[in-house]
């Protein structure tokens, strides 16, 4: 995720932030959906998932929050920031703490067993699963507008938009 860090901080300045994020759930989804077709053994096709969802992960910890304090200045509540991503960060933690919390009885209640030969249970709630939350977020996010300043390609001032004039 840390790697990927610089791709999406160009990505963004150039797409917008929120065209970024789309990108990079596009990336985990077909990282993710990937995964099923793996056989056993496919230690570097999982280690090539593992990379391109890792890099993927990178927009998810970073272009979210950026979203946030873009929506925050637009409505001119930027005091309010540190409240607004502490409680982001709670969300992102609890959400965590609740998928580690429901996936091992998930796979249990699915049958699957660790060792065993049945290994659709795992396939469902690693990478299934994700992908059908992912579509949902990537859903919301393709209908909701970015405030203005974020970066969207829309110039910020007179003097960016006469800087992009000349460059034309």
């Amino acid at each position: 995720a840390a790697a990927g860090l610089p791709l999406w901080l160009a990505a963004s300045r150039r797409y917008g932030k929120r065209n970024a994020w789309l990108a990079a759930m596009l990336l985990a989804l077909a990282g993710f959906a990937a995964v099923p077709f793996l056989g056993t053994g496919a230690r570097v096709e999982f280690l090539l998932v593992c990379m391109v969802t890792g890099l993927a992960m990178g927009a998810d910890l970073t272009l979210p929050a950026a979203l946030l304090a873009d929506l925050l200045r637009a409505e001119g509540r930027e005091a309010q920031g540190g409240g607004h991503a502490g409680l982001w960060q709670l969300a992102g933690k609890l959400s965590l703490a609740l998928a580690a919390g429901l996936a091992l009885p998930l796979l249990q209640w699915l049958g699957y067993t660790p060792g065993g030969s049945e290994t659709a249970p795992l396939v469902w709630v690693y990478c299934l699963l994700p992908c059908a939350l992912k579509l949902i977020a990537l859903a919301l996010l393709i209908g909701w507008q970015a405030p203005a300043d974020s970066h969207d390609n829309q110039p910020r001032s007179e003097e960016h938009t006469s800087e992009l004039q000349s460059l034309a």
